[in-house]
């Protein structure tokens, strides 16, 4: 009776170990990927502010759609 209490005794500690493991991971991981993250898309808006080209090509698109499509439908107003 000791021994079997003994036994799931040690089981119990051993999976609040690798449960308290996990956590740790889960939070290394979320904190690691987060900074990536923060640090990818800060450095890819400098990149775009830097990039004065990039904002004329988006820009010289976009106008160039809305006025092939400004014509083509045109809203009839009465």
């Amino acid at each position: 009776m000791y021994c079997l209490f003994l036994k799931q005794w040690i089981m119990f500690l051993q999976v609040k170990e690798k449960r308290t493991e996990l956590e740790k991971l889960k939070t290394m991981f979320v904190r690691r990927a987060s900074e990536f993250l923060r640090n990818y898309f800060a450095s890819l808006v400098d990149f775009m502010i830097s990039d004065k080209s990039y904002f004329s090509q988006v820009f010289s698109a976009f106008c160039c759609f809305h006025t092939d499509y400004k014509d083509k439908y045109r809203v009839l107003e009465f």
